[in-house]
């Protein structure tokens, strides 16, 4: 039987602006600069809305995001 966090894919963000765009954020400085870092390395970051971790390409845990995903578009 299948997990809910196997089911739920991860979101991939390539951009800054899109991921802030959904209404998550960085906590610090250090947690922007791993996301510019590996936008630059590998040209994104996937997010796991269930665990609520960004995670690098080789899914490695980076960094946990405090803010809630919001879908563009939903209220």
């Amino acid at each position: 039987m299948l997990k809910l966090a196997e089911v739920i894919k991860m979101i991939e963000f390539r951009t800054k602006e899109e991921f802030l765009s959904v209404g998550l954020g960085f906590t610090d400085y250090f947690e922007e600069m791993v996301f510019d870092m590996c936008i630059l390395k590998d040209g994104f970051m996937m997010y796991d809305p269930v665990t609520m971790y960004m995670y690098d390409s080789n899914h490695i845990k980076m960094f946990f995001v405090e803010q809630k995903y919001r879908p563009v578009g939903a209220i």
